[in-house]
């Protein structure tokens, strides 16, 4: 299949409008909570007041999630090509498998194949119910998967009137950003030490109360299963430590399972929408949080 790259002065990705200089200055207030856990801690929610920032500055207490994403964003995808993308609107089909051998040719690179040894991770199935005014969400444990990360959103339908908006995040602290990207094995192991991902072997957490109530009920949320990594370089690395590697190519090859819910709508066990993603993350529309800023990953 093609891959689809930047055209001069245009994104190729059709849904990418996460430019930070098209941000309208946001109005109200912003509510965050954090951690699993069916009461908020002390300390819980820190709260932004957009009324007291200064017009097109991004508060300091807001979390790396919406500081850093856009630069990120753009830097990572300077020189992309997308496969699938939204050009031949063709999508892998059920029952595809990653593993085997790959060949990408482009104008831009060398010729790179490889042969990768994984497959698409298993679906993240995610079931969301209340107890005790908490949100408990529960989900299915995926065989491949090195740790999980959960982001949910309340009152965004509030944001234009002034009113008040919630995040959450099941890190255990306010200022991460690990639930957003594609994240190394290695890296997802040193943030279950820090207590930002869940370990593999777990399969629930609980928003808040405190963040149920502030919300109206209704929340948007999403989740990541990261997975393992392959890598490749070409010629091969020489048993010899003293010889010179000169590198034609390296190749980098990362897997997650994405699941999003929606909580406040009847029966909040059905509203989950699940996919599991290898190579290249699958396009999707992005919901608008803080600020305008798209939620990476997510479909409205």
């Amino acid at each position: 299949m093609p891959l689809l790259g930047d055209a001069p002065g245009k994104p190729s990705k059709p849904d990418r409008d996460d430019d930070p200089r098209g941000m309208e200055k946001p109005k109200g207030r912003l509510l965050m909570f954090w951690g699993c856990n069916t009461q908020a801690p002390k300390g819980q929610p820190f709260i932004i007041d957009f009324a007291k920032m200064p017009t097109a500055q991004m508060p300091a207490g807001m979390p790396a999630q919406m500081r850093g994403y856009q630069a990120a964003a753009a830097a990572r995808d300077a020189n992309a090509a997308w496969w699938p993308n939204g050009a031949n609107g063709k999508q892998p089909k059920s029952g595809s498998s990653l593993r085997g051998e790959h060949r990408v040719t482009s104008g831009f690179t060398p010729e790179i194949k490889f042969a990768v040894a994984n497959d698409y991770m298993a679906s993240l199935k995610i079931n969301p119910r209340e107890q005790l005014g908490a949100i408990l969400l529960g989900w299915n444990a995926i065989p491949t998967a090195t740790g999980y990360a959960a982001f949910a959103m309340g009152g965004m339908e509030r944001a234009g009137q002034g009113g008040d908006m919630v995040m959450w995040t099941s890190a255990s602290s306010r200022d991460s950003a690990v639930g957003m990207d594609w994240l190394s094995p290695a890296e997802v192991a040193r943030q279950i030490a820090a207590k930002n991902v869940m370990p593999p072997s777990q399969t629930t957490c609980a928003i808040p109360a405190e963040a149920k109530a502030a919300s109206g009920g209704m929340m948007f949320g999403s989740m990541n299963a990261f997975g393992p990594e392959e890598n490749f370089a070409f010629p091969p690395k020489p048993a010899d430590p003293k010889a010179v590697w000169n590198i034609d190519w390296t190749a980098k090859v990362r897997y997650r399972a994405f699941s999003s819910f929606l909580t406040g709508m009847g029966n909040m066990g059905e509203m989950s929408d699940s996919s599991d993603e290898g190579e290249t993350p699958r396009p999707k529309k992005k919901c608008k949080g803080p600020m305008g800023i798209p939620l990476p990953g997510t479909s409205c």
